[in-house]
């Protein structure tokens, strides 16, 4: 069996039929656990005794429908052909399927996580990687080559997952699905889930204008953000402001020279008051832009924000 203890994915089995109709009637009988009629010396797993043996009569079960090709009732017959794999180069029988979702992941975001696999019989198990994650792809799976697991003892293989620019996925939700075989036993299939999303910023002003002003005085303004992603967004905003715009008049030109002022025109005349932050999903704020005129004339800077994948640029004036 699979498990792990990161909170930050979701481990879960697919209960399939024939494993949910043994724990009911395990619960409706008296019965002893096989590692007790078995004599083996171990300590038992941390595992509910029912699960262990439901799963053990499950595949019992299914692979006795297999040989002898029962019809037992529609939905075992289509359950079979379910926990088959896609291929027909893959014939044997399925132990079980887990789900791993990773949830919303980035392009260009590395996400590692520990997964335990559990030996729950009295025999060492030998376990076999899909060859199909050993190929180059989005999924890695280490170690390559699994030791063989003790009686009622476990082993972590970690499961790293990375999309790239141009990875074979699309933005939105993603299934990938592998093996691990039981050397001469059944199979395990691990289907791996995640949504790919590009964070990115929504503005709602391409221009700010803050109109006529007089010089000395200070006006503010408000810049309007959106979040519309699924996933949070680091953002960073940059101001690109030319010192003095050519042709433009400087504030001592007419200031009275007895008395020079105490600013100069090469000071900034705007201010962002928050230039770095995240932004969570579905949502949006506010940055407020103060301009302080210095110079006589217009005044027309470019600002930039910043995401990990984005870049862009607009005006104010």
């Amino acid at each position: 069996m699979l498990s792990t203890s990161d909170k930050h994915v979701k481990l879960n089995r697919i209960e399939d039929s024939q494993y949910l109709r043994c724990m009911e009637e395990l619960k409706d009988k008296e019965w002893v656990p096989y590692l007790e009629k078995s004599g083996f010396p171990c300590a038992a797993p941390n595992v509910l005794p029912v699960v262990l043996e439901a799963e053990r009569q499950a595949y019992c079960r299914n692979l006795l429908l297999a040989a002898t090709n029962l019809t037992a009732g529609a939905s075992v017959t289509e359950h079979i052909e379910e926990f088959r794999a896609d291929t027909s180069k893959r014939e044997r029988g399925v132990l079980a399927r887990y789900v791993i979702d990773f949830g919303h992941i980035t392009r260009l975001d590395v996400r590692t996580i520990n997964v335990s696999l559990v030996n729950t019989s009295i025999y060492p198990v030998g376990v076999i990687l899909d060859k199909q994650v050993m190929e180059p792809g989005p999924l890695c799976v280490e170690p390559r080559k699994i030791p063989t697991i003790s009686p009622f003892s476990e082993t972590k293989i970690a499961l790293t997952l990375f999309f790239g620019d141009t990875g074979n996925v699309t933005n939105g939700a993603n299934q990938l699905e592998f093996f691990l075989d039981i050397h001469k036993g059944p199979r395990i299939l691990v289907e791996v889930r995640c949504f790919v999303a590009t964070p990115a910023l929504t503005p709602c002003e391409t221009v700010l204008d803050f109109g006529d002003m007089l010089l000395g005085r200070v006006k503010n303004l408000p810049l309007h953000f959106y979040n519309k992603e699924d996933i949070p967004c680091t953002w960073r905003m940059t101001l690109i402001e030319p010192k003095q715009k050519p042709g433009a008049k400087k504030e001592t030109d007419t200031a009275n020279p007895v008395n020079p002022p105490l600013v100069v025109a090469s000071r900034r005349q705007f201010k962002v008051h928050k230039e770095r932050g995240t932004l969570p999903p579905q949502c949006g704020m506010s940055i407020m832009v103060s301009f302080m005129s210095f110079i006589l004339g217009p005044a027309k800077p470019n600002y930039a924000y910043a995401t990990p994948q984005t870049r862009k640029s607009n005006t104010w004036y």
